[in-house]
C-alpha cells in the first residue's frame, strides 16, 4: 500500500519512459483498440476542492469522479463522439475511508463495463480509440496543464491490467525505484510520478 498525495501526480505511461521496451505497452492496451481488463483498488482520504478524481485515462477521457458520499460519476468520451457523451451519476458508493475496487472491461469493438466492488454501474459500447493514452491515478491530467482542483489524496493497494486474460501489469505499490513503482510482471510497464 502506497499513500499519494493531492499534490502528487502518478501516471501508467510506459511509452513516455521507456518506449524501446515493449512490442505492446500497457498504456497501448488500453487505446480502444484491444480487449483489456483493469483492476484498481484504492481508499480515499481526502479531496482538493468540490470532487476528487480517482483515476483518468486520457486523451481518450475516462474519468471517475468522487463528489461526496452521495454521488460518484463517470464521465466518457467514445467513438461516436469526442466530447464527453457519457455521464453517469453512480449514488452511495464510494465512500471516504473505505477500500475499494474498480474494475473496468473492454471488449475491441463491442462493450465497455464499469464495476465498483462488484456492482455494475456502467454499461456501454466503443471506448473511444486513441494512439498515446495515459492512466493518472488522483488526478485528472498533467501537472503542468493547470492546477489539479480534482486531486484526492489516496492509499493505492493493487493495480492490475489483463490483456485477453493475461497479466501484463501487477502493481502492490510497495517497491518505487526513480520515483517509479515496479512492476511485478517484469513488464518495465512502471507507473511514475511526474
Amino acid at each position: 500500500m502506497r499513500n499519494i498525495k493531492t499534490d502528487e501526480t502518478w501516471v501508467l505511461w510506459p511509452t513516455k519512459i521507456c518506449p524501446s521496451f515493449h512490442d505492446l505497452a500497457a498504456n497501448q492496451m488500453i487505446s480502444g483498440n484491444h480487449n483489456f481488463t483493469l483492476e484498481f483498488e484504492f481508499r480515499i482520504n481526502s479531496v482538493n476542492g468540490e470532487r476528487g478524481t480517482i483515476l483518468s485515462v486520457n486523451p481518450n477521457y475516462f474519468v471517475l469522479h468522487y463528489y461526496n458520499e452521495y454521488l460518484s460519476a463517470v464521465h466518457m468520451a467514445n467513438n461516436d463522439s469526442p466530447l464527453h457523451n457519457l455521464h453517469q451519476d453512480i449514488p452511495y458508493t464510494i465512500k471516504l475511508g473505505q477500500i475499494h475496487n474498480l474494475k473496468i472491461e473492454n471488449l475491441d469493438n463491442s462493450d465497455f463495463f464499469v464495476y465498483i466492488d462488484g456492482r455494475k454501474v456502467v454499461s456501454t459500447q466503443n471506448f473511444v480509440r486513441t494512439n498515446d493514452p495515459q492512466i493518472f491515478l488522483g488526478s485528472e491530467t498533467f501537472p503542468w496543464l493547470s492546477p489539479d482542483i480534482n486531486s484526492c489524496d489516496l492509499d493505492l493497494f493493487y493495480f492490475k491490467l489483463y490483456h485477453n486474460n493475461v497479466l501484463v501489469c501487477d502493481h502492490d505499490f510497495e517497491n518505487i525505484i526513480h520515483n517509479k513503482f515496479v512492476d511485478l510482471t517484469n513488464n518495465c510497464n512502471f507507473i511514475h510520478k511526474l
